[in-house]
């Protein structure tokens, strides 16, 4: 999933749409499978939503308490358009630590 994803390419300014198909699985809570229309905003839910194939407590605490996603949340440009993902996110890790 990682390797699909251009580490630096994410945090490029960009104006295109994020997925129907992305939108559902992701706030389903579900792994989003990257096809040949994934756009780049697609790519940067799919890097939140890498956390649904997280099996191990132990990495959801690490995640958790070094908080890992804010830290890639607060290098994008566009943080409006990615504010109910990290905030979903958040709380599907919360929910599932302590």
């Amino acid at each position: 999933m990682l390797l699909a994803i251009d580490a630096y390419k994410i945090f490029e300014d960009d104006d295109s749409p994020i997925s129907e198909d992305v939108k559902e699985a992701f706030f389903k809570n579900k792994a989003i499978k990257r096809t040949k229309d994934t756009t780049l905003s697609d790519e940067k839910i799919m890097l939140f939503a890498f956390a649904y194939d997280i099996n191990f407590g132990v990495t959801k605490e690490i995640i958790k308490s070094k908080k890992l996603y804010h830290k890639i949340y607060d290098r994008l440009n566009d943080k409006n358009k990615y504010k109910t993902y990290i905030e979903h996110i958040e709380k599907y890790i919360d929910e599932r630590t302590d």
